[in-house]
C-alpha cells in the first residue's frame, strides 16, 4: 500500500507570515524609514531594529480523513537597549502579535483552522540589544 503524500505547509506559512509583517502600514511606520527590516537571517550587524522569522516547528496531526498539521513558531524582535528603543520593541512585539494571530492569515493550499498566540518572552541579550520572542500555534489542513 502506498501511503499518500503529506503536504508541508512550512513554505507557505513562511510566505503568508512574511507578506503580512511586510503588508502592515502599522508595523512599517515604527521603522525610521517606513519599511521593516525582516530577515530569515539577519545580515552580520543589520542596523536594529529589525525582525527575524522563519523559527519554527511542524508537526503532523494527519488522519485518514484529512491532512493537517500543527506549526509553532517564533518571531524575534531584535531593539537597541536605550530608550525609548525598549518601548519600541514591546510596541512592535504587539502589533507582531495582533498581524500574526489573526486567524485570517492566508496560507496557501491550506485552510486555517487555529490561530493563536502563545506567549511573548522580552530579553536583554548579552550584547545589552533587547529580544521579544513571541510564540505562536496554528492548526492547518491541507486543501485537496
Amino acid at each position: 500500500m502506498v501511503e499518500p503524500a503529506v503536504a508541508d505547509p512550512g513554505a507557505a506559512y513562511h510566505a503568508a507570515q512574511d507578506a503580512a509583517l511586510r503588508g502592515s502600514s502599522a508595523l512599517a511606520a515604527l521603522w525610521p524609514n517606513g519599511v521593516a527590516r525582516i530577515y530569515s537571517v539577519a545580515p552580520h550587524n543589520a542596523p536594529l531594529p529589525y525582525l527575524i522569522i522563519g523559527d519554527d516547528q511542524i508537526l503532523e496531526d494527519s488522519d485518514d480523513c484529512v491532512s493537517a498539521s500543527e506549526i509553532n513558531s517564533n518571531v524575534h524582535v531584535w531593539t537597541k537597549p536605550e530608550p525609548p528603543d525598549v518601548q519600541l520593541g514591546r510596541q512592535i512585539a504587539g502589533l507582531v502579535r495582533s498581524i500574526l494571530a489573526d486567524a485570517g492569515l492566508p496560507i496557501s493550499g491550506f485552510d486555517l483552522v487555529l490561530a493563536q498566540f502563545v506567549d511573548a518572552r522580552h530579553l536583554t541579550d548579552p550584547d545589552g540589544s533587547s529580544h521579544a520572542v513571541l510564540a505562536f500555534r496554528y492548526l492547518v489542513t491541507a486543501i485537496p
